[in-house]
């Protein structure tokens, strides 16, 4: 009940309300016959959920928030690289929250994407290679749905140092914005999910080459993107959100068809 939260927070309890209100608000808290409690949607936001995103809540709202106020300036400015991943792995702490966050938001969308990609031709010892993998949630379900492959995870080192390795999971430590292509065995596979939106048009071509490079002849791409609509709003704020922050961009998909020209 109301008091009982007030007493374990230490708010006022009419304060407490107005926060309370705002939380129903937004869907975040509801009030049942035992008094508030979370809804699905705010479960998502305790720690103790598998599936966690309270690590995204404390991110945006301080460090990556903080970059919005930059925004002037990237509107105007020039392309760059995004230096917030060589910040984030420059902080042990960050690094293991910043990445249990992107793990989570994978296992909501990419849950179903191992089944979509149809992988049953694969035979056993085809390499897989997950480009900008994080700690492995996409590369996990591939092999998961997949164990004759070998799954190959390509990251930072410092973020494949949390990865538990398990049988037909390997790891390639590097950055993936210099050309470690001559790093891992040729892939029949390489999946980018969501890695392209990180960074500017030059920037990705250079990566596609190198992600080219590295391919089987006859290999497949799998590029895992949201698409902007050609015409409307729609990923407009998620666009503005990864200039502020990356320096990348939303595409469309003939500016998708374009990168992928460029890059041969």
């Amino acid at each position: 009940n109301l008091e009982s939260v007030a007493a374990t927070t230490q708010l006022r309890p009419e304060r407490l309300m107005r926060l309370l209100r705002a939380l129903m608000e937004l869907g975040v808290v509801e009030v049942d016959q035992s008094g508030f409690i979370a809804t699905n949607r705010g479960e998502l936001l305790c720690e103790e959920h598998p599936w966690t995103l309270a690590d995204a809540a404390r991110e945006y709202g301080r460090e990556l928030g903080d970059l919005w106020a930059k925004l002037p300036q990237r509107l105007r400015g020039e392309d760059r690289c995004p230096e917030v991943f060589l910040e984030v792995v420059a902080s042990p702490d960050r690094c293991q929250k910043h990445h249990r966050m992107l793990r989570s938001y994978a296992r909501h969308d990419y849950f179903e994407v191992p089944k979509l990609l149809q992988l049953d031709s694969l035979e056993p010892g085809n390499v897989v290679l997950d480009v900008g993998a994080g700690t492995g949630a996409l590369g996990t379900l591939i092999l998961q749905e997949n164990p004759q492959v070998k799954v190959i995870l390509l990251d930072f080192p410092q973020v494949l140092e949390q990865v538990s390795v398990v049988e037909g999971l390997e790891l390639c430590p590097t950055d993936l914005r210099r050309d470690w292509s001559q790093e891992v065995p040729p892939a029949d596979i390489i999946v980018m999910g969501r890695i392209l939106h990180d960074f500017y048009d030059d920037a990705a071509v250079r990566i596609l080459k190198t992600v080219h490079r590295a391919l089987k002849p006859n290999g497949q791409i799998v590029i895992i993107e949201f698409l902007l609509p050609e015409g409307g709003a729609s990923g407009g704020l998620c666009d503005l959100h990864l200039l502020a922050v990356t320096g990348g961009q939303e595409r469309t998909q003939k500016e998708l068809e374009t990168l992928l020209g460029e890059a041969g």
